[in-house]
């Protein structure tokens, strides 16, 4: 009996192919390891980060959802008005008691001290009143207005002894002529000032009123 015998033959590889072959591995590798260091935020547990976990300065808005932070996020005296962007905050923004005074600038002091009132002026009147003499002099808002408040004073009451004996509020009947009387409760809009001095020479007594219109 005989017997066939079947050879095999050995094929070896030549250097340029081992090279290749080793370069692919290389790459296959490299591969492997960057897409295993590739993290997201999937990959982190709620909680698990800090500010201290962050870089200064590496986040800005975009990587903030809106709405997603509020004041207890803030540090106190952490943000200055350079943070803020202008017209970007309204009253409903600040909370009740938390800005006082020290903290308005001056143009907006200036507009809250101002009187909140339409029509406001103020009215003088002035009579001279004869040597060692005494008078009164009255004086009207215009119409429609109210009076607020009035006074009256002497012109040169610094050489002269003079006495302003009586000031105060007054109605106005208005007609062909002007007529004073005493004011109804709650409204006037006229004045009275009467005053006395005792100079040898004539002296100016002023009567003034504040009007405003009514509310």
């Amino acid at each position: 009996m005989s017997r066939s015998t079947t050879s095999k033959k050995t094929r070896s590889l030549g250097p340029l192919a081992v090279l290749a072959a080793a370069v692919l591995l290389v790459v296959a590798m490299a591969g492997s390891a960057t897409a295993a260091a590739l993290i997201t935020g999937k990959d982190v547990k709620n909680g698990s980060l800090t500010g201290k976990d962050v870089k200064d300065r590496s986040l800005t808005g975009k990587d903030v959802k809106d709405r997603s932070l509020t004041g207890a996020d803030v540090k106190d005296q952490g943000l200055t008005g350079a943070d803020v962007k202008d017209g970007s905050l309204s009253g409903k923004d600040v909370q009740d008691g938390t800005v006082a005074e020290g903290d308005l600038g001056a143009g907006v002091k200036a507009k809250l001290n101002a009187p909140n009132v339409a029509g406001y002026e103020v009215v003088t009147e002035t009579v001279e009143l004869e040597s060692d003499g005494e008078g009164a002099v009255f004086v009207a808002c215009s119409a429609g207005k109210v009076a607020v408040g009035g006074g009256g004073a002497f012109a040169d009451a610094a050489t002269t002894t003079t006495s302003i004996e009586a000031s105060l509020p007054q109605k106005v009947i208005r007609g062909d002529s002007l007529l004073f009387a005493d004011p109804e409760p709650g409204f006037a809009d006229g004045w009275r000032v009467d005053g006395k001095h005792s100079g040898l020479d004539p002296q100016d007594l002023t009567a003034y009123v504040v009007c405003v219109d009514p509310s």
